[in-house]
């Protein structure tokens, strides 16, 4: 059985293999390059008169709210079955996910 200590170890070796990997495959942006605003060689939308473009302010999911919720049962389940201390870590991730979800800003 490996020490729990090489286990992080592997773990650090792991995470910045794959940053390493990361990085090359996405590169650096260059000075030039800039994030802020549509590129000046971006097609423009054909419009009549009387429509218009306009992008949502609300980008919702219905998959999330309901991970969240099977996180929470899990926990639940985990917390009867095996004891309340390994359900902690899914229920403390599995309410924020829940609730913060389901709630749309107005």
């Amino acid at each position: 059985m490996p020490l729990p200590g090489a286990q992080a170890a592997l773990a650090f070796v792991a995470a910045a293999g794959y940053a390493a990997v990361g990085r090359l495959i996405c590169g650096k942006a260059e000075e030039t390059e800039s994030a802020s605003g549509p590129s000046t060689d971006a097609e423009r939308l054909t419009l009549g008169d009387s429509e218009t473009a306009d992008w949502p302010r609300v980008a919702g999911s219905r998959v999330l709210p309901v991970t969240g919720i099977l996180v929470v049962t899990a926990g639940i389940v985990v917390g009867f079955t095996t004891g309340w201390v390994p359900a902690l870590p899914l229920v403390i991730t599995g309410v924020p996910m829940a609730l913060l979800t389901i709630t749309r800003p107005r």
